[in-house]
């Protein structure tokens, strides 16, 4: 790592359709990278750092990713504005088959949702 390069894991670029669920609410959002130990995500909610979310995807199966929100940037493009969070990534959940588990292998998520073709 660089100097200033504060990341254990490799970050993918990526693009996915999310759901964030706070408190009752489902909001939209866009997966736009991805690491071992979190995600960012683009949204016209933004969140405090601290707070605990779950984003939940349907991809290849349904997963779901439990994590804490580690800052949020208000940022504007293309004449809208929206926020820009990294979420610290607690836990990534499938569910397949009806049952539901916790991911071991977080490397092997990643190179799932990378490698599919259909995204």
């Amino acid at each position: 790592m660089t100097g200033n390069e504060r990341r254990r894991f490799p970050r993918y670029d990526t693009e996915i359709a999310v759901m964030i669920h706070k408190d009752n609410e489902e909001i939209p959002a866009t997966m736009i990278d991805i690491s071992e130990g979190g995600i960012g995500i683009i949204s016209d909610r933004g969140f405090f750092p601290g707070a605990g979310i779950n984003i939940t995807l349907k991809y290849i199966d349904d997963y779901s990713i439990h994590g804490t929100v580690k800052w949020a940037n208000l940022v504007s493009e293309d004449g809208g504005t929206q926020y820009r969070i990294g979420i610290e990534a607690d836990s990534i959940l499938i569910e397949s088959d009806g049952d539901t588990f916790e991911l071991p292998a977080r490397s092997e998520f990643i190179k799932r949702l990378l490698s599919d073709p259909g995204k």
